[in-house]
């Protein structure tokens, strides 16, 4: 039962990577990269059942077809160590002006594509260990000394980079406007019309 466990969960993550790989490729083609400006730092509270959690999300400022527009990212200024005038990239398609995304987001991405590679590579190497070693009575057991202190040295260096970026992934799953690619966010606006000229 539990090498079934340990398949499963392993299926799960390397699923999750897979999810995150395809939303990272939306950036990959026909894509807009603008260069905005930190003008104001917003603090915002978040309350749950037993916590309450405090976000300095940054307010940028970027130029497109004339436009400026005015976008709130939802990552912490304090994770990149970003103060009130600092430069960041946005990435978004040309179509959709306001679905934004900043650079350090994309960062994080491919770093949960890697634990989550990881973990999977992990959990299934385990569950088909322990499936090939019920069945088939091999004699290399879990509790082989080397093999154990591998995989848990695998384990825990996975577990630490995982809780390391914690706040990242429930993040993720957590967007207060979720829209259908993960990390992205339609709340920019518009402040003044200009020429029609892109920059």
């Amino acid at each position: 039962m539990i090498s079934l466990v340990f398949f499963l969960v392993g299926m799960g993550t390397l699923f999750l990577a897979w999810v995150l790989y395809q939303q990272s490729q939306y950036f990959k083609s026909n894509v807009i990269e603008v260069q905005g400006r930190i003008v104001d730092i917003q603090i915002r509270k978040f309350s749950s059942s037993k916590t309450q959690r405090i976000v300095h999300r940054p307010i940028i400022h970027y130029v497109f077809q004339g436009k400026t527009w005015q976008y709130e990212a939802e990552y912490d200024v304090r994770q990149y160590n970003q103060n009130t005038d600092a430069f960041v990239r946005l990435h978004f398609k040309p179509e959709h002006p306001s679905l934004v995304r900043s650079e350090p987001d994309l960062r994080d991405g491919h770093i949960l594509i890697f634990i989550c590679l990881g973990l999977g590579l992990l959990f299934n190497g385990l569950g088909l260990h322990l499936i090939i070693d019920n069945f088939n009575d091999i004699k290399i057991s879990l509790l082989d000394e080397k093999f154990f202190i591998g995989m848990g040295v695998i384990a825990i260096v996975m577990f630490f980079t995982l809780f390391w970026q914690r706040e990242n992934l429930l993040w993720m799953f957590n967007l207060p406007n979720a829209t259908k690619k993960w990390g992205l966010t339609d709340n920019a606006i518009c402040l003044e019309q200009g020429s029609d000229h892109s920059i």
